[in-house]
């Protein structure tokens, strides 16, 4: 008997035979779903190639800044002026301390035109000898300070024009680079400030000197009383000395105003004669304003032909308890306009390209001097800079004070 195969079976092994050998047969493509990002970021496995460089962020820098300083290529001198009482110009002066307010002014026009410009001692004697360029120093004082025909103001609180200080002020508006450095020796116990009641008097005092203090003109002592020197005894000068300063403190806190204590210089102008003996003179060196500060200075007057201009503090032989001012009069006057050119005026330098981390550092200033003198961008002399004094030659600078 004879066996059948299956139509369906046949049909299925010649499909299969008739496919190429080796040929694969295409799944339909399925669709997935992309797996969720992980909640963790995992750590890239370890290998043995050393990590990559990675470059510094830059740092920020400061740049670099430019330093102005003042120039001396003379030895500089500063001529200072004794002024006391000022009166109007129809009344005649009785003595050499009287000055009539348009003689003032005309001083004043005298001395600019000449190319002078104030300077504030106290300042000149820490090392900063400076002035506007092209300008030669002068200082100007004022003793037995306060009395009306020095300074009163207006009703607007400026100084009044009939008044010393009141003639310096306006041409200081006219001219600032003349400028309104003053000192003034005061002795308050023996003046009456045009005022009768003592509290009154303190108060006009006390607005007086912070008006003089905001302004540039400096309160300096005269002791209180306006002593005699040579017929007190050194315990009567320590005791008048101290005086003007506790009255000083005193009237300061009358009106508020104690943050100007700390500005107080410690300076005398030596009223009437010298002291007799050593211990005088000791006493006025050694003298400490209540703060502790020494003294920094002592002042007497003499005609101008026996008056040496002030010096450089670095000067060999420099005596700062023993400086002379010229008595005002017009022989003093005219002769520091004739010789004008006696007394050096400023030059200014700009040594550029200053690192602003170093401007208080005297090596580091020194070798930019040197440069700007070595390649004759700033002349060699003695220059005053960041609170210094150096004295530049092409080949060497150094600092000479302080």
């Amino acid at each position: 008997m004879k066996m059948r195969i299956p139509t369906l079976l046949l049909l299925a092994l010649w499909f299969v035979a008739s496919c190429t050998p080796g040929q694969a047969i295409e799944a339909s493509p399925s669709v997935t779903t992309p797996p969720l990002p992980s909640a963790t970021i995992p750590f890239p496995t370890p290998t043995d190639a050393p990590p990559p460089t990675l470059e510094p962020s830059p740092t920020p820098t400061m740049e670099s800044v430019s330093l102005q300083a003042t120039v001396w290529t003379q030895e500089p001198r500063v001529p200072i002026l004794l002024y006391h009482y000022f009166i109007p110009d129809e009344q005649e002066s009785k003595d050499f301390t009287q000055l009539r307010l348009g003689d003032f002014h005309a001083q004043l026009e005298g001395l600019y035109e000449a190319g002078y410009s104030l300077v504030q001692v106290e300042e000149w004697l820490k090392g900063n000898m400076t002035v506007p360029e092209g300008r030669r120093p002068l200082a100007i004082t004022i003793d037995d300070l306060f009395l009306s025909n020095q300074l009163e103001f207006d009703e607007d609180g400026n100084p009044s024009p009939d008044t010393g200080l009141g003639v310096l002020w306006q041409f200081y508006q006219e001219h600032p680079d003349f400028g309104f450095e003053v000192m003034l020796f005061v002795n308050f116990g023996d003046k009456s400030y045009s005022v009768v009641d003592p509290q009154a008097r303190k108060l006009k005092q006390a607005n007086a000197v912070v008006w003089c203090m905001e302004n540039g003109a400096r309160i300096y002592n005269h002791t209180f009383n306006h002593i005699d020197l040579q017929y007190s005894t050194p315990e009567e000068l320590e005791a008048d000395l101290t005086l003007h300063d506790t009255y000083l403190r005193e009237i300061m806190a009358l009106v508020g105003r104690e943050d100007l204590i700390p500005r107080f210089g410690n300076m005398l102008a030596v009223p009437y004669s010298w002291p007799l003996t050593e211990r005088g003179y000791q006493v006025m060196q050694e003298y400490t304003t209540p703060e502790g500060v020494p003294m920094q200075a002592v002042f007497g007057s003499a005609y101008f032909k026996n008056a040496a201009p002030l010096p450089p503090p670095y000067t060999p032989g420099f005596d700062r308890y023993n400086i002379k001012r010229f008595e005002v009069n017009n022989d003093a006057l005219n002769y520091l306009v004739r010789n004008r050119d006696a007394f050096p005026a400023a030059q200014f330098c700009t040594l550029s390209g200053i690192d602003p981390s170093r401007t208080r550092e005297p090596a580091y200033l020194a070798e930019q001097i040197r440069m700007a003198v070595e390649s004759s961008t700033c002349p060699a002399g003695t220059y005053v800079l960041s609170g210094y004094v150096f004295e530049a030659s092409p080949s060497n600078v150094s600092v000479i004070y302080p």
